[in-house]
């Protein structure tokens, strides 16, 4: 007999509630991790409208729009160096951080076409959240970047690499692996 489950709004609701209460002033950044886009494009999506129903400013950036050039990516083994993470910090989280008035990009390439796009120069109020999403963002190289990450992971892939990076370092771990009732798990160790 399967028990009961949170419905994936009411889920996204107590989450977004969770990130308002430690980041409700000022501008955070929130990863939202995953071994695929597939996983957690949609959960960023859903929490992107969770907070704004709580009326607070949110910015979405997924992290193909800051993947280096097909041509220096091994196409059949995505890889943490992937991401341009100078160009990242450059033009999305450095001015992010400086706040109101700062103007930030969410996107520096099309990753159908794989070139540069016209910088697309966005500003936000003082208090906001932008939710960065996808692969490898929990690697070493991104670390101190994040306000807090949320690891989206399904059960039935197994234990690779991105997944026990995920376990280890992600502040809220989300099985999505039936999507209509995504599940919290709490590793706690006590």
């Amino acid at each position: 007999m399967t028990g009961w489950a949170p419905e994936r709004r009411d889920t996204m609701r107590a989450i977004a509630q969770e990130l308002l209460q430690h980041a409700s002033r000022g501008r955070a950044l929130v990863a939202v991790a995953g071994a695929d886009a597939d996983a957690t494009g949609p959960v960023a999506a859903d929490l992107e409208s969770a907070l704004r129903e709580q009326a607070h400013a949110v910015f979405r950036a997924p992290i193909a729009g800051f993947l280096r050039p097909r041509s220096a990516r091994d196409p059949d083994a995505p890889a943490p160096g992937d991401i341009d993470a100078s160009v990242l910090r450059r033009v999305l989280v450095e001015p992010f951080r400086l706040g109101e008035g700062a103007a930030f990009v969410t996107a520096a390439v099309d990753p159908e076409r794989d070139r540069p796009v016209e910088p697309r120069w966005r500003s936000g109020p003082r208090d906001a959240i932008m939710l960065v999403d996808g692969a490898f963002l929990l690697q070493p190289e991104l670390a101190g970047l994040w306000s807090t990450t949320i690891g989206v992971l399904r059960q039935e892939e197994g234990a690779g690499a991105e997944e026990a990076a995920l376990r280890r370092e992600a502040r809220i771990l989300l099985d999505v692996s039936d999507a209509a009732h995504p599940r919290r798990i709490f590793a706690d160790a006590c």
